[in-house]
């Protein structure tokens, strides 16, 4: 069975064992946060290329309280191991989809975890003397995350979480800090 498959199985299973018919109106919010932070490769892609800063921005769905559809767009650019003067850093664009847990409790700093799939698209540019030569590709994986929320307020927040992105060959962990404004 492929990872798409299961991210998808997992998705939808979640969302329709949390989501109550009619409940959902009244309690939707929505969460825009901007997650800047440092981004290290994992399994091979640990050997060709090193640690990155990169930043993602986020919308999050909240379906209940504590239970939100997450959407993450970002951009990363990683070190060189090789230090070639010929090649750039390698770039990556990941959006992931995750269902997000939000451990919700009286006081102003909530735990949350999420899950569900990435796909995350790959570039590298090698200059040679006759021309320049791109190389792109894409990955399907899982996503994982955990982290912490502060309510500052009711609308703004802060935070912090770990975001692993799996994909044969092409993994990463990303390590951000992040501002979010609820409405």
């Amino acid at each position: 069975m492929d990872w798409k498959k299961i991210c998808f199985a997992v998705l939808l299973t979640a969302f329709m064992f949390f989501s109550k018919p009619g409940a959902q109106a009244q309690e939707t919010r929505y969460q825009l946060r901007i997650n800047p932070g440092m981004v290290f490769p994992t399994g091979d892609f640990k050997n060709i290329a090193g640690k990155g800063p990169g930043a993602d921005l986020g919308l999050s769905i909240y379906l209940k309280t504590n239970i939100a559809l997450s959407i993450d767009l970002g951009y990363y650019a990683f070190d060189d191991k090789e230090k070639s003067e010929f090649k750039e850093p390698f770039k990556c664009l990941p959006l992931s989809l995750t269902g997000d847990f939000l451990f919700r409790n009286n006081k102003k700093f909530h735990p949350l975890a999420g899950i569900g799939m990435a796909y995350m698209s790959y570039r590298q540019t090698v200059h040679y003397d006759y021309a320049d030569a791109t190389e792109t590709m894409g990955r399907v994986g899982l996503a994982l995350k955990a982290g912490g929320l502060y309510s500052i307020d009711e609308q703004w927040s802060v935070g912090v979480h770990a975001r692993y992105l799996y994909a044969v060959e092409y993994s990463l962990l990303g390590i951000n800090a992040f501002v979010a404004l609820s409405f």
